[in-house]
């Protein structure tokens, strides 16, 4: 989940991540909880990320996010 420190990743990859990983959801909530994973909503999407950047992200056209399918 390190990629998180740099960009946000969407929920659906964050669960595709944990898959992988053959990991649960738990793992993500104790990182909210410990404040060490933000979740932000954006546009009808939940993003997850490691830092107060994510919106600046967001707003950024030629953010990766935008690619994103």
């Amino acid at each position: 989940m390190s990629i998180t420190v740099v960009y946000p990743m969407r929920e659906e990859a964050v669960k595709g991540f944990l898959d992988l990983a053959k990991d649960d959801w738990s793992v993500v909530n104790e990182l909210v909880v410990h404040s060490q994973l933000i979740r932000k909503e954006y546009d009808e999407n939940i993003f997850y990320s490691q830092t107060n950047m994510i919106l600046e992200y967001l707003h950024t056209p030629k953010s990766p996010l935008f690619s994103w399918g």
